[in-house]
């Protein structure tokens, strides 16, 4: 069964105590902009992509989004590998908040299986799939914004076929599980701006904190008397620091921009967190969680409602006890006429070296492959 192994250790690297959870789907992260930033996304959350990073994000939006995301998943390891992720954002009427819908796929690809003589047996092609629906609502004052948001999830997993459960791994049945999960989230914005002359400058600080994929846990086999794997609840704290700066060409709408980000996050998977607490103390807590740096440069151009322009992004992502640490990168363009829409094209992201296994050797690219659209709310046009 050498592929069937494979298929648990490609489950296995999204993993960090996180090493006793499962629905391990639930931790990888998703989208161009965000991984490009080594996943530093928490207290950033401004686009569809708030919906599985911090739900309160949700809250602040002020337009129709759409958001696809298309990886070939871990290629080092596995030829087919495949995930994706949708995201969508609706404006409610009269700034009653906004909804969003999520989706998400991730399959390992086929799967051969062999028995203990070395008989091939058939394949199969496990997958694991969520969809959710959110709600945020956003109150703002001059300088201020604050958004809050939460939803639910129902999330399916086929992990291998009842026959193989039976026939190869002696078990009495079962191979799918299927539980519900909730997320929580708060996004604070402070961004002051400043007017002179033709130049306008926007800066400020952002505090993010989500808790996500709470719920109960997942179990194959059904009947077995254990409680099954419990899905990796997530804690999620993040700042992010902002700034936009805009020359107009006097007395027009004409400008050009340059815009900047620097992000941080702690990202805290909290399976048995009471455990690891009373035996190995704050230290190793403090240590065994998900950092995120990251950082954007973007330039814009705007010429009679016309705008356009590109963003570049770097990151470095550690995690210390699943060997993962490396650099990330991506970049993207987008162009719009303004304020009805805009499309963002090209967007890709790399973190294929965060990867103890691509460290050495002939590494496949580990890419995501994005494209994003915002569109006016027809609240705001009707």
């Amino acid at each position: 069964m050498k592929r069937f192994v494979l298929f648990v250790s490609v489950s296995g690297f999204c993993m960090a105590d996180a090493f006793d959870a499962g629905a391990v789907m639930f931790m990888i992260y998703p989208g161009a902009r965000a991984t490009g930033m080594g996943g530093a996304f928490t207290a950033v959350s401004d686009d569809p992509l708030c919906l599985y990073y911090n739900p309160g994000g949700l809250g602040l939006l002020e337009s129709m989004e759409f958001h696809y995301q298309y990886a070939p998943w871990l290629r080092t390891l596995s030829p087919d590998a495949e995930y994706e992720w949708l995201g969508i954002v609706i404006p409610l009427p009269k700034n009653r908040g906004n909804i969003g819908f999520h989706y998400t796929y991730l399959t390992p690809g086929e799967i051969d299986v062999y028995d203990d003589t070395g008989a091939y047996r058939g394949s199969f092609w496990p997958y694991d799939w969520e969809a959710g629906l959110d709600y945020g609502v956003g109150l703002r004052r001059d300088f201020w914004e604050l958004g809050l948001g939460g939803g639910f999830k129902y999330f399916y997993s086929f992990l291998v076929p009842e026959w193989v459960m039976r026939e190869i791994l002696g078990e009495a049945g079962g191979g799918s599980a299927r539980t519900l999960a909730f997320d929580l989230g708060v996004l604070n914005k402070l961004q002051p701006r400043f007017v002179i002359g033709p130049t306008r400058f926007s800066g400020g600080l952002n505090l993010g904190l989500a808790f996500l994929h709470l719920g109960p846990s997942i179990d194959y086999t059904p009947g077995d008397t254990s409680k099954g794997d419990p899905i990796p609840y997530t804690m999620r704290v993040g700042l992010a620091f902002p700034c936009s700066l805009r020359f107009y060409l006097r007395d027009t709408s004409v400008f050009f921009g340059i815009n900047g980000l620097y992000a941080n996050d702690w990202n805290k998977v909290l399976v048995y967190f009471d455990v690891d607490l009373r035996q190995k103390g704050w230290e190793y807590i403090l240590h065994e969680g998900f950092l995120s740096e990251g950082k954007e440069l973007g330039i814009e151009f705007q010429a009679f409602r016309m705008r356009c322009g590109g963003r570049f992004w770097t990151g470095r992502f550690i995690d210390i006890y699943g060997w993962r640490i490396g650099p990330t990168w991506g970049k993207g363009f987008f162009l719009g006429i303004t304020p009805y829409a805009e499309i963002s094209i090209n967007e890709f992201s790399d973190d294929t070296y965060i990867y103890e296994f691509n460290w050495w050797g002939d590494a496949v690219p580990n890419r995501r492959y994005s494209v994003q659209a915002r569109f006016m709310s027809p609240w705001r046009i009707f």
